[in-house]
């Protein structure tokens, strides 16, 4: 708070306006907040300051999911329909999705050693999709990201080089959707098999910073009864301790088709969560 009570101190002093202090940020901090309850629209004080100056406020604010300050800020965002129009038109959110995302898709159509460089068969290609969110993709804020990999291309340093570069974004969701019925998916055929350097080597380094990662075999979840039966596991791994939950999901005949890694904390230590 103090920091913040400070710009728009300075910001008022460069505006050559008296700065209202306190009554001001009393009014207006508690929607800026992240996890505090946001006050009436019709009660606010931010709102009774002229557009221009709301857009300088603005500019101490981000809405990109690239640093752990874009999280800080939603609650902002979601207050009002009004501030939500405003910090969409002048924060631009929704343009980190195709520059994120195609920074990714340029590495994978850039890189000769791939297999897919070389590829015809389009299916056989990567495939990776933004799903903003929370729930309406009008709201334009990157939530969940998406991506379908072919079984036979899980050894490829482009994966680990795809999953290291979205691991560091403060998504709500990462899936990872494994297609094809090659047999690198190892001696169970499903995720049983699945190499720990796809996360767990991530999540015990501190670089996973989204709340949930979900693998997915394509064709074990989309077969009948490919959810059949889910088991959530409390975790705790690393030399720090991190706390998370994993969930695993089986078919009929006990395959794991899905496998969820989640924590609300992102992935820190005891130590750092509470």
């Amino acid at each position: 708070m103090t920091t913040i009570k400070a710009r728009v101190d300075r910001l008022f002093s460069s505006l050559s306006i008296s700065s209202p202090g306190d009554s001001l940020l009393t009014a207006a901090l508690p929607m800026l907040g992240p996890s505090q309850r946001a006050a009436a629209p019709g009660a606010s004080r931010l709102l009774s300051l002229p557009t221009e100056i709301r857009l300088q406020i603005y500019d101490y604010m981000t809405l990109s999911p690239k640093t752990i300050e874009g999280t800080m800020w939603t609650g902002a965002y979601f207050v009002c329909r009004q501030i939500q129009t405003e910090m969409k038109a002048h924060l631009k959110p929704e343009r980190d999705v195709p520059l994120l995302l195609g920074s990714i898709q340029d590495g994978w159509i850039h890189s000769p050693s791939q297999p897919w460089g070389r590829a015809i068969d389009a299916n056989r290609q990567p495939n990776i999709t933004a799903i903003c969110g929370p729930t309406n993709d009008h709201l334009g804020l990157l939530a969940h990201v998406a991506v379908t990999m072919p079984s036979s291309h899980l050894s490829c340093t482009c994966l680990h080089q795809t999953l290291a570069a979205l691991y560091k974004i403060y998504l709500e969701h990462v899936t990872i959707v494994i297609t094809g019925y090659e047999p690198r998916l190892g001696t169970y055929g499903d995720l049983k098999s699945m190499n720990p350097a796809l996360f767990l080597e991530y999540m015990c380094a501190g670089k996973v910073n989204c709340k949930k990662v979900t693998f997915s075999i394509e064709h074990l979840v989309n077969e009948k009864g490919g959810r059949h039966k889910a088991t959530p596991l409390d975790m705790c791994d690393g030399p720090q301790g991190i706390p998370y939950v994993m969930t695993i999901v089986q078919n009929k005949i006990g395959k794991q088709s899905e496998k969820t890694f989640s924590s609300p904390t992102r992935f820190r230590p005891r130590s750092l969560a509470a």
